[in-house]
């Protein structure tokens, strides 16, 4: 199995504290290799345990997935040949607090932000068929991660729209974070993104959402404008 590093860490916590956690008095009960170890029984149960076999088989190289990938077949119908999209772009500032408060990513509740370097931006763009009307949009914003707030918050003010709320919708909106780590934090409704970060902060939740939402209103007039 492969982890990357930025998650191994959590891995390893989750096995040592499948086998119990904290330190064992018998420290000198192990044998071989694992008398080694501040907790030779512990040390034992990691070895032993069922999740370092999590993926094996399946990530090895040359090695088939599990679950073969869907036979995408030719496009057909009226628009089987249609090579005429139209395009939108839209742009918009989504900098948050600057000035004592954490970085995303940064997990250090006394390492804080003291101003602007450069600001950030969510960044829309919409590609449509005018043959048969679908629309997609992707979002690439300046945060360190993607959160599920941020999606609940933009579709919700979609929907407030009468203009977008036609066109756009849960399935066509796609949004991507460049995974930063110079923005404020506190963006998500999930209490492990925020606990080093003393909670949910809500004004950086409503000027990254706002944000997002108008870069995708101004791609969309982009779009209808051309």
């Amino acid at each position: 199995m492969r982890l990357s590093t930025r998650l191994a860490p959590y891995f390893l916590l989750a096995l040592l504290t499948a086998c119990g956690g904290g330190s064992n008095d018998n420290n000198d009960s192990g044998n071989g290799s694992n008398a080694r170890f501040a907790d030779a029984q512990q040390a034992q149960c990691v070895k032993d345990s069922p999740f370092l076999s999590v993926g094996a088989g399946i990530d090895a190289p040359s090695q088939k997935l599990a679950i073969e990938p869907a036979q995408v077949g030719s496009p057909s119908g009226a628009c089987s040949n249609n090579n005429q999209y139209q395009f939108g772009t839209g742009i918009h500032d989504i900098t948050g607090p600057v000035a004592n408060t954490g970085g995303m990513g940064w997990e250090n509740p006394i390492q804080v932000f003291n101003g602007i370097h450069t600001r950030l931006f969510s960044r829309a763009f919409v590609l449509a068929s005018p043959c048969n009307g679908k629309r997609l949009i992707f979002v690439s914003a300046d945060l360190g991660i993607m959160t599920g707030a941020i999606r609940t918050g933009v579709l919700q003010a979609i929907a407030n729209d009468p203009e977008l709320a036609p066109h756009y919708s849960a399935d066509n909106l796609m949004l991507s974070a460049t995974h930063t780590h110079q923005g404020p934090a506190g963006y998500s409704h999930y209490e492990a993104h925020n606990f080093l970060h003393f909670g949910l902060d809500q004004l950086n939740l409503d000027i990254i959402v706002n944000g997002t939402y108008q870069a995708i209103k101004r791609a969309h007039l982009n779009l209808e404008a051309h």
